[in-house]
């Protein structure tokens, strides 16, 4: 994933992702929106 809209590093994992992808949803439209991370890396 590339950099973000406003600059940021790419997130490290699910979690920042996800802040990440709601970070960016409009206030109006935060209501309507949930957002989901599934991880399907494979881990040794």
């Amino acid at each position: 994933m590339p950099r973000t809209i406003d600059g940021r590093k790419k997130p490290r994992g699910p979690d920042e992702l996800k802040t990440v992808l709601e970070d960016q949803i409009a206030p109006d439209e935060r209501s309507r929106i949930y957002v989901v991370v599934m991880d399907v890396g494979l881990y040794k």
